[in-house]
């Protein structure tokens, strides 16, 4: 399929490592940036919890229906 199959081979065991590395700088810097907004009184006050609700309601009927 491919003219170097040996390269691409490598090409792709490379790229997943470095998905990997990257996978677990993004978990470091998380963590350090929720122990900053934790330490930062003012961030604190800044930050606001929410909570999202789903409201279903029924369509209401058309009044220029035929037969009302």
């Amino acid at each position: 399929m491919y003219t170097n199959a040996h390269d691409y081979a490598k090409v792709k065991r490379r790229i997943a490592e470095l998905y990997k590395e990257h996978e677990k700088e993004l978990v470091e810097a998380k963590k350090l940036l929720m122990k900053t907004f934790e330490n930062n009184q003012y961030l604190e006050l800044m930050t606001v919890k929410t909570e999202v609700h789903f409201v279903f309601k029924e369509p209401c009927r058309n009044s220029f229906e035929v037969g009302n």
